[in-house]
């Protein structure tokens, strides 16, 4: 009986999160998505995998890859969050504000139109005037 309890809570506590997570994604990614569909990132792109993105609410640790070239920063989500819906975000770096840069952990927080993102430095110091850098 005990088994068939157990069984019981995690299935609902997988529905409920998977739920509340499917949600998340669409209030959050696919306005993203929208405005900046997925395009093809240029040859000389680098890519770091499992990086950690905040976009306002949405904590996304680990559970983005980021690619950067020269024009865009792309946001690739991983594999349960794209079975989620979430999808492929390519932003311009023209369409990104810096905001502010963390002193504790490095991370930079800029604003996309309305939408705040923060992500690792080493690829948001791209969207940084020159002048900041050094910062």
């Amino acid at each position: 009986m005990t088994w068939l309890l157990v069984t019981i809570f995690v299935l609902l506590d997988l529905i409920i999160v998977s739920g509340v997570m499917f949600g998340a994604v669409r209030f959050f990614l696919r306005p993203l998505a929208a405005r900046f569909p997925a395009v093809q990132p240029l040859p000389e792109a680098l890519t770091r995998k499992f990086q950690s993105v905040r976009i306002d609410m949405l904590n996304l640790g680990f559970a983005v890859h980021v690619t950067v070239d020269g024009e865009r920063l792309h946001l690739t989500p991983v594999a349960i969050l794209r079975w989620l819906g979430a999808r492929t975000i390519s932003i311009p770096w023209n369409e990104i504000q810096i905001a502010k840069r963390s002193k504790l952990t490095g991370a930079v927080s800029a604003k996309i139109g309305s939408t705040t993102l923060v992500g690792p430095s080493w690829c948001m110091e791209l969207a940084m005037p020159a002048d900041s850098n050094s910062q």
